[in-house]
């Protein structure tokens, strides 16, 4: 029997064309199942944080969100054969960010961008590390 995927909702900050273009080549290479899934990006937020948000309350909340500017450090190996790179400037105004969504329920999430994610088979390019 084929497995079905999950449906996920979470809010996402999709990575700007002009730098994503490179960092999805590189992800077709490092896991071509979570390339084909999404574009490169950082959740902002995860989809157990806003199950029981309102929506229109939530898209009320990020009308009022500004630009958000990040820079992310080498790859760094994580569970595995997964891959990610790490956020090196720009996290106080992610957390403010996600403190303006989520209001005093928001906990601490690092942001990252990830190259190769574990739950998905080790992916014959996957030899970044």
């Amino acid at each position: 029997m084929a497995e079905t995927a999950r449906l996920r909702e979470q809010l996402t900050l999709f990575v700007p064309r002009v730098q994503g273009e490179p960092l999805d080549a590189l992800r077709h290479v490092l896991d071509p199942v979570q390339a084909r899934l999404i574009a490169a990006h950082v959740t902002l937020c995860r989809e157990d944080e806003i199950a029981d948000l309102d929506r229109v309350r939530l898209f009320e909340r990020l009308r009022g969100v500004g630009p958000l500017r990040l820079a992310f450090g080498p790859a760094e190996r994580f569970q595995g054969h997964g891959i990610l790179l790490p956020c090196v400037a720009g996290e106080a105004d992610f957390q403010a960010m996600r403190r303006e969504v989520l209001g005093s329920a928001a906990r601490g999430h690092a942001p990252h961008l990830t190259l190769a994610h574990p739950r998905n088979p080790r992916a014959a390019g996957n030899l970044l590390l």
